[in-house]
């Protein structure tokens, strides 16, 4: 990990040396703010986008391009 697990309620998220992932714990929709300093992508190689709606118990990964 490159840094501590940052939580804002039911949602943590934590960089990795490699990459960024995010979970939402609860059982509603939240709002997730992705950095964009890191030239992450998807599975696919598309960009993360700045922000991100996270169903509840769902999580979400990207890796540094």
């Amino acid at each position: 990990p490159a840094e501590a697990v940052k939580s804002d309620g039911a949602v943590h998220a934590r960089a990795f040396t490699h990459g960024w992932a995010a979970i939402n714990l609860g059982t509603t929709s939240r709002m997730v703010r992705v950095p964009q300093d890191q030239g992450l992508v998807d599975a696919q190689n598309n960009a993360a986008p700045a922000t991100l709606t996270l169903e509840g118990h769902r999580g979400v990964i990207y890796r540094k391009r």
